[in-house]
């Protein structure tokens, strides 16, 4: 029965991602949405049969070309088609119990379904993030919302832990809603700041506004922010903003750009404090230290290039996805370093 399930999610990982490459095309080009238009060769324009449309199989078959306009596909669809199976296969392998599965546990399967998810849209966004260098707003609001809802049912019910390690004790549900309104508030309001698009002494305002809601739910109510998961995740998704924020604020833009604030909102609806805190910034690290080598590589000629920005989401994306799969063993490492 195993067995069977990792052939499904073989299966799931070649045909999601020959779906996202068509997704990422047309998101960037504005062509009909992917239900609307047939798939067809970016070549000769022909319509794709079925049977071109299986995942590796269709391009081994065809010797890597298009059987109607004979020019070449690249290699890259096949290796990425493999790649999305092998995320599939990772997410499920450490963070999926499959026993739980064969025995239809209805939580457990909610949470296969959401794992695959994250794991589907982390590649599509490192991939959309390399080709264009932005992050696509629809494809991240999708993903905030989906997990936003995770976390309520988690603050809701704690016993509904889809990721985390720390344990949530129950709370009076008036509390847990109120904490579900404060967060949302808080999100709303950095939502603001991303697309309103205000004078930046408004921007500056509006992140006052959200610490200071936060803190009057604390004062009023005596409570800690770590007792609510929806509460706690929306924390740390501020104080990660307010990182981001200012260097943009004080750049004007050239360190930082505003998609990174997209990014900063999600990444701690999805992860927890501390510990991934210290990976995040060697993530961090390791990105500024590459963005300036290229400048530094550019402005003595030693390498040519017309784009001195280093795409950011792939190094959070492999952050993320290690995270995911090693929380208890980080959690393990960082309190023996602590102790010591």
């Amino acid at each position: 029965m195993t067995t069977a399930i990792y052939i499904i999610i073989f299966i799931l990982g070649l045909m999601f991602w020959s779906f996202s490459s068509v997704l990422i095309s047309r998101l960037k080009t504005g062509e009909g949405w992917i239900m609307n238009w047939r798939s067809h060769c970016p070549k000769c324009n022909h319509v794709l049969g079925w049977l071109d449309l299986i995942p590796v199989f269709s391009y081994l078959f065809s010797a890597g070309k298009c059987k109607y306009c004979k020019e070449k596909i690249s290699i890259l669809y096949p290796f990425l088609e493999i790649v999305m199976w092998l995320l599939f296969f990772l997410s499920t392998y450490f963070l999926i119990d499959l026993n739980l599965i064969i025995n239809w546990s209805l939580f457990e399967i909610l949470k296969l379904v959401l794992v695959l998810f994250i794991s589907f849209i982390a590649f599509v966004l490192t991939v959309y993030d390399i080709l264009y260098l932005e992050i696509h707003d629809w494809i991240m609001w999708v993903w905030i919302a989906i997990v936003f809802i995770a976390l309520i049912a988690q603050t809701i019910n704690p016993n509904l832990a889809f990721f985390s390690t720390m344990n949530f004790l129950e709370n009076p549900l008036n509390l847990s809603i109120y904490a579900i309104i404060v967060s949302s508030a808080i999100i709303w309001i950095l939502y603001t700041i991303i697309f309103a698009w205000l004078k930046e002494i408004y921007d500056l305002w509006l992140v006052a506004l959200a610490i200071w809601i936060a803190l009057l739910f604390k004062i009023c109510f005596n409570i800690n922010f770590s007792d609510f998961p929806i509460l706690w995740w929306t924390m740390w998704a501020l104080g990660l903003f307010i990182f981001f924020f200012l260097q943009i604020f004080v750049s004007k833009g050239a360190w930082m750009w505003a998609w990174d604030l997209r990014i900063a909102i999600f990444m701690w609806l999805i992860l927890w404090g501390f510990y991934t805190l210290i990976w995040g910034f060697l993530t961090y690290l390791i990105w500024s230290v590459i963005g300036i080598l290229i400048m530094i590589a550019s402005k003595l000629k030693w390498w040519q290039t017309s784009q001195l920005a280093v795409p950011f989401w792939p190094f959070l994306a492999i952050w993320l996805m290690l995270t995911l799969y090693f929380q208890a063993d980080l959690e393990k490492v960082f309190n023996m370093i602590i102790n010591k």
